[in-house]
């Protein structure tokens, strides 16, 4: 049991179950909502995370403190880092951020395990490559609040502590030219978190034309570790938009130990609901095993990237469901990739209704697997393209009732070649007579 309690600190609060419908893991979720003057705390009490704005109220008091009991003017001009901080590091938990845009000129950090940190108010960054505003102890919430990168600050939320929670907050204009800005960092923590109807817009880093490095990777969320958490993390219903630069990716799931081949360590990580738009490089990456991505939409303006990747980026890792998402057409390159490497295959993946809308002539398949097995991919429906499906080196893998429309005649719907093994294809159909419908030639190849 997995449990997420964010309100040890709030009166009368209520646990109740949340069961994942996925993996077998049972989560408590308690997440309080909290308002000046009189707080309430919502519970999640159906199988769903939409529910927690909906929720049941149980009724309590709370007091805060203002930034402005600590000198903080919040008009724009003034500089408030000294004040501000003051504030962050007050023993009080329940700090109150009051209308009005309070300048910092460098990083604001709160080290008081259990503060939650809400209001009205704008945290703005006045000086180059600062970090806004970092979480370092456990159990810390933001919401509420706008931190404005001001096209100077660089990580607009970055937290270490275990169980974080960012929700509601409305996070923008991260910038760099020497680093990897990021709307929400985090990194290293033990114990699951929740990022949560936030808005996130335009992080952008610049790069130095050397893809790969710590330069020039934007991120709106960054969930990184090298062990397995206790708790899961739940990234949903989120805004993102214009996540740009060299490598821009909207949502990156990574954890590696810096051992080994692959990642196999399971990050617990649910991708849902979230809606994005426009990236230079991925809308979301996972590089973590037991991870699902749900229900998301994907969107993109056209605009061509320099160095773009794949819509939906698999990358060996086990046990990954992508399920529900919406992705429509854009001038990136594979619409879901699901990939091991040669020598560890990656396992156990299902990729199933997802919609992809794609030009006709667009010279990428929508779905794609190298290097699988035991994965399954079905029930997804498919505008455009060249092939809708292809498995390559892969091993005792489904495609099945898959259907493709239009796409360029020239190309096979649905394509198992003779690298793969044990490969079944059952019930597919391509709505376009021109071509090809399904390719299956490996050895222990079955066509249903």
């Amino acid at each position: 049991m997995a449990v997420m309690d964010y309100s040890q600190y709030y009166p009368n609060s209520v646990r109740k179950w949340v069961p994942n419908t996925i993996f077998p893991m049972n989560t408590v979720l308690i997440l309080p909502n909290l308002r000046v003057g009189k707080a309430k705390t919502d519970i999640v009490s159906e199988n769903t995370f939409s529910d927690i704005e909906n929720a049941k109220w149980i009724n309590g008091s709370i007091d805060y403190i203002s930034a402005k009991d600590f000198g903080a003017v919040g008009d724009g001009v003034t500089d408030d880092t000294t004040a501000i901080q003051a504030w962050a590091s007050s023993t009080s938990k329940n700090k109150f951020l009051p209308e009005g845009t309070f300048l910092v000129n460098s990083m604001i950090t709160c080290s008081v395990a259990g503060a939650v940190i809400t209001g009205g108010g704008v945290l703005k960054a006045n000086t180059v490559g600062i970090d806004v505003l970092k979480l370092t102890a456990d159990n810390q919430r933001v919401s509420g609040i706008e931190i404005d990168g001001n096209s100077k600050g660089r990580y607009l939320i970055w937290a270490t502590g275990a169980t974080p929670v960012v929700d509601k907050c409305y996070l923008h204009d991260a910038y760099s030219t020497t680093s990897s800005p990021r709307g929400i960092n985090i990194e290293n923590n033990p114990g699951g978190g929740i990022i949560a109807n936030n808005r996130i817009y335009n992080i952008t880093a610049v790069g130095n034309a050397s893809p790969g490095d710590a330069n020039g990777a934007a991120r709106a969320v960054a969930i990184n570790g090298i062990a397995t958490p206790n708790a899961p993390y739940f990234v949903y219903n989120n805004d993102i938009r214009n996540i740009l630069g060299e490598e821009g990716d909207a949502i990156q799931i990574l954890f590696y130990s810096g051992t080994g081949t692959g990642y196999p360590i399971e990050a617990n990580a649910h991708i849902l609901d979230n809606e994005i738009s426009n990236v230079s490089r991925r809308f979301i990456k996972i590089q973590a095993s037991k991870c699902r991505v749900s229900g998301n939409i994907l969107l993109h303006d056209g605009t061509v990237p320099a160095l773009p990747s794949n819509s939906i980026d698999i990358i060996q890792s086990n046990d990954v469901g992508v399920l529900d998402n919406r992705i429509d057409a854009n001038p990136l390159q594979l619409s879901i990739s699901v990939q091991g490497v040669s020598g560890s295959l990656l396992q156990r993946c299902v990729v199933a209704r997802n919609i992809i809308k794609q030009d006709d002539a667009k010279a990428w398949a929508s779905i794609y697997s190298n290097y699988a097995q035991q994965c399954v991919f079905s029930d997804n429906i498919i505008w455009g393209g060249t092939n809708s499906v292809t498995i390559g080196n892969s091993d005792n893998c489904l495609i099945a009732n898959n259907k493709q429309y239009g796409g360029a005649n020239a190309s096979v719907s649905f394509n198992a070649n003779s690298t793969n093994t044990n490969i079944t294809t059952a019930y597919n159909i391509s709505m376009n007579l021109s071509r090809t419908n399904v390719t299956n030639s490996g050895t222990g190849a079955r066509i249903i």
